[in-house]
C-alpha cells in the first residue's frame, strides 16, 4: 500500500510508512483519502471497503458517547456541521428532517472538483458510499437501534451535481416493538 501511494507522491518529503498511515492522528486531503481507498480496495478484493470504513470508523468511541443524550434528528441536523470540521472540500446541507427521516445532500467544491478532476465520479462514489456507511451505522452505534435505510436520491457519480439521500430510522418503542 504504501509502496502504491509513494509512486504517486512526486517529492519525497510527503511519502509515507506504515507506522504513518497507522497513527489517528494524522489527516489527510480528500485526494489522499481517495487514493488510499482505492488502493485499499484493489489489494483488499473488497468492492465494498469504503462502505465498510463508513460503517464501522466514521463514528469513533468519542464520537458516540457525545451524541448519546442527543435524538437522532438533532444528530442528523449537526451533520453539515460535522462534515464542515471533518470533509474539506465538501459541502453538506440538510433538506428535512423530521422525527423518523431525514434528506441530505452533499457536493464538493470547486477547487475539489478541479482536483479531483478526470477522477470527480470515482472520488464521489468512493466518498458516498463511505458517507453512507456512516449515515446508516448512526442509530446503531450511538443508540443501539437499528441501522438506518438510506435512500439514494442523486449521486455526483451517476453525473449528478450533488449527492443526496434519504435516510430513515425507528425511533426506541418501534426498535422494541419489532423485538417482539
Amino acid at each position: 500500500l504504501c509502496r502504491l501511494l509513494n509512486e504517486r507522491l512526486r517529492d519525497p518529503i510527503y511519502h509515507i510508512t506504515p507506522a504513518f498511515l497507522r497513527n489517528v492522528w494524522h489527516s489527510y486531503s480528500a485526494e489522499f483519502v481517495a487514493y488510499l481507498r482505492e488502493f485499499c480496495i484493489l489489494l483488499s478484493g473488497n468492492p465494498q471497503l469504503s462502505f465498510n470504513v463508513g460503517r464501522e470508523k466514521h463514528l469513533g468511541q468519542v464520537i458516540q458517547v457525545l451524541g448519546r443524550p442527543f435524538p437522532l434528528q438533532q444528530i442528523y441536523r449537526m451533520i453539515p456541521h460535522f462534515s464542515d470540521k471533518f470533509a474539506k472540500g465538501s459541502w453538506t446541507e440538510v433538506l428535512e428532517i423530521t422525527d423518523h427521516s431525514a434528506t441530505l445532500r452533499r457536493g464538493f467544491n470547486e477547487k475539489t472538483c478541479q482536483q479531483y478532476g478526470a477522477y470527480r465520479k470515482r472520488c464521489a462514489e468512493l466518498i458516498c458510499q463511505a458517507f453512507k456507511g456512516s449515515l446508516i451505522a448512526t442509530p446503531e452505534k450511538i443508540h443501539h437501534l437499528p441501522p438506518a435505510m438510506v435512500q439514494d436520491r442523486t449521486c455526483i457519480a451517476n453525473g449528478d451535481e450533488w449527492c443526496e439521500w434519504e435516510v430513515t430510522w425507528a425511533s426506541k418503542r418501534e426498535s422494541t416493538r419489532r423485538l417482539w
